[in-house]
């Protein structure tokens, strides 16, 4: 009897397994999960942070490296000769750097030579410049190309914008030439004119090198540091990628890229020569936009590690294709290709992405088919869920763009939004540009932990999963319709994330989701995280800070796969993931706002340009600024009205104008009549125009009584108007140009020709730039006002 009590007592106070499993659970969750979540969290930060550590540039090697090793140290030193002052097509300067760059490759060895050429196409002509120079191989089959402009900016020496491409061809140059010889021709090709029409590459598509040439690589820059992105290609890219991946170390590219870089308004000297039937593709690094074309695209700016993969990148293309046979079949059917971990590249047909897209969606209907029917989500839950996310993205753009409006001034932030998105009216905040636009993340990820957090206490975080994959299914089929090479970043993130899923709906147990499942989902969502944190950084690169909607929707797409993480942070405490995240958010914004005045590196901007009118003998200093600062009030004292300068311009675009003195170093353009015949009521004018004072480009528009029946230059036809024709001559031959007319017999011929010279003229008393102001480039308002900085004008009007 004693022994059956004492088992009745024993049965009372002993738990089964089973249920002792639940009430360790229930004890699990009533502790809090600190432990894990934590471990989530910093997995998957480090998983981001990994994908960015895994892409840094190559260390710089030193000038003493071997000769047949591409050496940064060794290619920055030409910088420091070329790129000490601005050199736009048609100044002296750029005639500078064009002689260093034929010298030091004669230096070589490497025969080099200037051709020039000269064009007019419609209201268009001029001079055109390149340089070449070839290093024979030993069995050529057809050669491959290099390619880099020698041109600046009138506002900028150019250090990076393209002085980095031309001292990475001439070190490349060196390099070969020490090296053991290749099979094919090695050709390279120094551009002028890039920036003002890419005429130097439009003249070398007609040279005779260029039919020798099977494949181009052109070496650009927007930034001054960052990876070295191949971010264009030819068309029929299949064979070129196979083969880019199997000749660089340092390979960055991505089909996302070439798909977006095909719908925007940009072009490159590549471009010209793609229009001609050549197969290669472009290099660029991006980062850094706010030193881009200005006075701070110095040599000492430029990044050397971002140099080294820049010129390796350049060499290693050099030594693959200098090796295997170009004569043959270079196309193949477009490929998808992505870096999926550091410079390993995955590659695949673009024509597997409809197929993909169709079977990606499908597992996913399945897995959320089973999750119903495991009842692991409920309907509700997930039409919630797609409901959520596109509220949470919108509120966190809210966020973001409250952030703009904060650093850049809520005028600034409507205009962008409501007027032109691609005005940018000032440099100030993109000098942080990379604090602000990781101050997108923590904001983003503040706002979606918060409503995630809280949401999840009444719909499970399997269901709000679910919600989200219907946007991500979405996603995948936009991008395959519209960017098929970008629909590999949908394809991927969520196929793997649903694997996931579908394990946790088959094995887990109904119910709030146990840490241990988290932890499971946490390695399915890890290759959304390694995928976009680079691609993250290269849109902040791009588009920068004035893209805080689409920051904000990317980010909180992303969060939209880790929702059942969001959930477990909540669970320990629902405030402390969105109050650090704020805290981090607010922290980045001030550390940029609390830097933000104005030094050498971070200047402010203004605008002062200069007029001669020989019409009426006067001068005036012009600025489109809307006031004067304190070193352009010197030439706008209080009271200075706006005016408009259509003496200078075909523009009605009021600006500051004040009086100035004339320049004597600038006497005006000079016309006259080289000849002059009429033969059966037809006039045959021909008329000599020149610039004493060597301007760098000349507009000339002529006015007639009679019909004007045709008009050519350089022995190429213009387009002309009934009674008249208006023709822009860019890099102004310095012997000056005959304009052959024919017209109607009788009548009066009226002549005005305009110069512009880059610069400001050198008048006694005026004080230069401080240091920390700095010329507007073209980079900011660009087509907001016609009126660029740093221009002379010198317009006289002639009658015949």
């Amino acid at each position: 009897m004693a022994s059956t009590e004492h088992e009745d007592r024993y049965r009372v106070f002993t738990i089964p397994p089973e249920e002792a499993r639940r009430i360790d659970e229930a004890e699990y969750f009533a502790r809090k999960p600190r432990f894990t979540s934590l471990f989530v969290l910093v997995f998957l930060v480090g998983v981001g942070a990994a994908s960015l550590i895994a892409l840094r540039p190559p260390a710089p090697l030193a000038s003493d490296a071997p000769a047949t090793e591409f050496s940064a140290l060794r290619a920055i030193q030409h910088n420091y000769v070329i790129a000490t002052e601005p050199h736009p097509s048609g100044s002296p300067a750029n005639d500078r750097v064009q002689a260093y760059i034929v010298d030091t490759l004669r230096s070589f060895g490497v025969d080099a030579q200037v051709v020039t050429t000269y064009f007019a196409e419609g209201q268009s002509a001029g001079r055109s410049n390149f340089i070449l120079a070839r290093i024979p191989g030993t069995g050529n089959t057809k050669a491959f190309g290099l390619m880099a402009h020698y041109d600046s900016t009138p506002y900028g020496p150019g250090a990076a914008d393209d002085c980095s491409g031309v001292i990475s061809l001439l070190e490349i140059a060196h390099v070969l030439k020490a090296s053991p010889p290749l099979k094919n021709d090695i050709v390279f090709v120094f551009t002028d004119g890039e920036e003002v029409g890419l005429r130097g590459a439009k003249a070398f598509a007609n040279h005779p090198w260029f039919n020798e040439v099977a494949l181009m690589t052109n070496l650009e820059s927007r930034g001054t540091q960052g990876n070295s992105l191949v971010f264009d290609t030819s068309e029929q890219n299949g064979w070129l990628v196979a083969e880019l991946m199997r000749g660089m170390r340092y390979l960055c590219a991505s089909s996302f890229m070439y798909d977006v870089y095909k719908m925007l308004p940009f072009s490159s000297d590549f471009d010209a020569l793609r229009r001609h039937g050549m197969k290669g593709c472009d290099i660029a690094f991006i980062d850094n936009f706010a030193w881009y074309h200005t006075a701070n695209d110095r040599p000492e700016h430029l990044n050397l590690a971002t140099l080294q993969q820049h010129g390796s990148c350049g060499l290693d293309l050099a030594r693959h294709f200098g090796s295997i046979p170009l004569d043959g079949t270079i196309t193949a059917p477009d490929a998808t290709y992505f870096n999926v971990f550091g410079y390993w590249l995955a590659r695949y047909p673009l024509s597997w992405g409809e197929p993909l897209a169709f079977a990606v969606a499908a597992f996913v209907g399945l897995v959320l088919l089973i999750g119903l029917v495991t009842r692991k989500i409920s309907v509700t839950g997930t039409i919630a869920g797609a409901v959520m996310l596109p509220i949470t993205a919108a509120i966190a753009a809210a966020a973001c763009v409250g952030i703009l409006a904060y650093v850049w001034g809520p005028d600034i932030a409507t205009r962008l939004y409501t007027e032109n998105f691609t005005r940018i009216p000032d440099l100030t905040p993109l000098y942080h540009n990379a604090l602000y636009t990781t101050s997108y993340v923590a904001a983003s990820i503040a706002v979606a932990s918060l409503i995630y957090g809280a949401l999840s206490r009444w719909v499970s975080s399997l269901s709000l999963l679910a919600g989200a994959y219907v946007w991500w299914i979405a996603l995948l089929f936009v991008l395959n319709l519209y960017l098929p090479g970008g629909s590999y970043a949908a394809l991927w993130p969520l196929a793997i994330s649903a694997a996931g899923t579908f394990a946790c709906f088959l094995f887990s147990k109904r119910g709030q989701l146990r840490p241990g499942w988290i932890v499971f989902l946490s390695f399915f969502a890890a290759p959304a995280v390694l995928l976009f944190t680079p691609m993250y950084r290269s849109f902040a690169a791009t588009v920068m800070i004035a893209g805080a909607p689409g920051f904000a929707a990317f980010v909180v797409l992303v969060l939209g796969l880790m929702i059942p993480q969001l959930d477990l942070m909540g669970r320990v405490n629902r405030w402390w993931l969105p109050a650090l995240s704020t805290a981090v958010a607010i922290g980045l914004v001030t550390a940029g706002v609390m830097n933000s005045s104005f030094t050498r590196d971070r200047p402010k901007l203004d605008s002062v340009s200069y007029g001669i009118d020989y019409d009426a003998n006067k001068a005036y200093w012009l600025s489109p600024d809307r006031e004067p600062d304190e070193w352009t009030a010197q030439f706008f004292p209080p009271g200075t009205q706006r005016a408009q300068y259509s003496e200078f311009a075909s523009s009605n675009e009021p600006v500051l104008k004040a009086p100035a003195p004339i320049a004597p170093e600038y006497p005006g353009p000079q016309v006259t009549i080289a000849s002059d015949v009429t033969t059966n009521a037809v006039r045959e004018l021909t008329l000599h125009i020149a610039s004493p004072a060597k301007a760098a480009s000349m507009a000339v528009r002529v006015q007639s009584d009679a019909n004007v029946l045709g008009a050519s230059l350089f022995s190429k036809t213009l387009a002309t108007e009934e009674r008249g024709l208006h023709v822009d001559i860019n890099v102004f031959p310095p012997e000056g140009v005959d304009l052959a007319l024919r017209l109607a017999a009788g009548g009066p011929v009226t002549v005005n020709a305009r110069e512009t010279f880059y610069g400001l003229p050198s008048i006694p008393g005026i004080k230069p730039r401080p240091d920390y102001i700095i010329a507007s480039p073209n980079t900011v308002d660009h087509g907001g006002r016609a009126l660029d900085s740093n221009r002379i004008f010198v317009t006289r009007t002639v009658h015949f």
